[in-house]
Formats: structure tokens, C-alpha cells, sequence
């Protein structure tokens, strides 16, 4: 049987983090996929997976070098994230 790599699981304390709300209200995707590989175990192929975008946009925007701002960013991560829909402001 193989490993799925997006059936990681993030906590709920996660989203209690100072971290992930400063990463959240900054727009900070990046950071907020940095936060999840390093507190959830997950990879940058299951985050990819998980919010539909490419292992190698994953990793661009994790290290800066692609900016990954846009409000549907935001959106698939609060949703995928949380299981609740909602927006960041």
C-alpha cells in the first residue's frame, strides 16, 4: 500500500499558534505552508495536493522566491486548513 502524501493531519492547537495567525493576517501563504510542513509533518507534495497547486509552486512560494498572496490562495488554505470555509481579511 502506498503513503498518500496529503492524508497529513494538522492539529487544531496549530491554528491557536502566534505564528499561524500573524502568517494569516499578513497574507503570508509562504509561511503558513512552512508552518504546516514543520507541525503537521506534511510535505510539500501533500500540501500541494491538498490545496491543488504544484509541489514546485509549493516550494517557490515556501522559500519567497514566488509570491503567492492572491485570495484564492488564502481561501483554499483557510478551507483546506480548518475544514471551515471562511476569508481572510
Amino acid at each position: 500500500m502506498r503513503h498518500d502524501p496529503s492524508a497529513f493531519v494538522i492539529p487544531a492547537e496549530f491554528w491557536d499558534r502566534t505564528q499561524v495567525a500573524e502568517s494569516l493576517q499578513m497574507r503570508d501563504i509562504g509561511s503558513l505552508f512552512r508552518l504546516v510542513q514543520r507541525y503537521a509533518g506534511a510535505s510539500q507534495p501533500g500540501i500541494g495536493m491538498r490545496v491543488g497547486l504544484a509541489q514546485s509552486d509549493i516550494r517557490l512560494c515556501a522559500l519567497r522566491l514566488k509570491p503567492c498572496l492572491g485570495d484564492h490562495a488564502v481561501d483554499v488554505v483557510v478551507v483546506t486548513g480548518s475544514g471551515q470555509a471562511g476569508r481572510v481579511a
